[in-house]
């Protein structure tokens, strides 16, 4: 089935790591709906973690991206010595259409992981462990489920400080921001240094 949709509409629109990020989040919507047994979107979307916040908790958010980032090419550069002129290049061959790319890794993806992780999974271990363990367990499970070794220390770093801020304001919205922002700085930093 996802090789229609793939074929369907040929690149540069989306393709089928779009419509995997779409069947997901219908997926999450339609298993939360049957878990609190309601048919009311609005509450689908409160039941995963979608709740009013403030400007104070968005401004925060930004923030914390711009730290998560700075503590990420930190980490890069002075730990794995990574050259982020190469990593960027390389990232740039495999992903050549610049609005797929945006749209995807700085939109789709932290709405979906964060629904996913600090929303359905978070509340769910918090019903079974306390909510110091469920934070740290998610942390992990963000880090390994991304399949990179080398990013696992950052991963769990930028995913407890997403679960804090989803503790803090009672709401995924503020790590949405977060994740967005942090994603948004990375791809306008990569473009920038190769020159795109």
């Amino acid at each position: 089935m996802l090789w229609i949709f793939a074929h369907v509409i040929p690149d540069p629109y989306p393709n089928a790591t779009f419509y995997i990020f779409l069947i997901t989040y219908f997926t999450m919507l339609i298993s939360t709906a049957m878990i609190f047994n309601t048919k009311n979107v609005f509450m689908i979307h409160k039941y995963i973690g979608f709740q009013s916040t403030t400007m104070k908790s968005m401004f925060i958010s930004i923030l914390i991206a711009f730290l998560i980032w700075g503590s990420d090419n930190l980490y890069q550069t002075l730990i794995l010595e990574t050259d982020l002129k190469v990593k960027a290049l390389t990232w740039h061959e495999r992903n050549p259409y610049l609005m797929l790319v945006f749209f995807n890794t700085v939109i789709i993806v932290p709405i979906i992981e964060e629904m996913l992780f600090r929303g359905i999974i978070l509340q769910t271990f918090n019903q079974y462990m306390n909510k110091y363990m469920s934070a740290i367990l998610l942390s992990v499970a963000f880090a390994l489920v991304h399949y990179d070794i080398n990013q696992i220390p950052i991963l769990i770093l930028a995913s407890l400080i997403y679960v804090w801020l989803t503790y803090k304001y009672n709401s995924i919205v503020p790590a949405i921001i977060a994740h967005i922002v942090n994603n948004c700085i990375t791809f306008i930093y990569y473009y920038h240094i190769i020159g795109i």
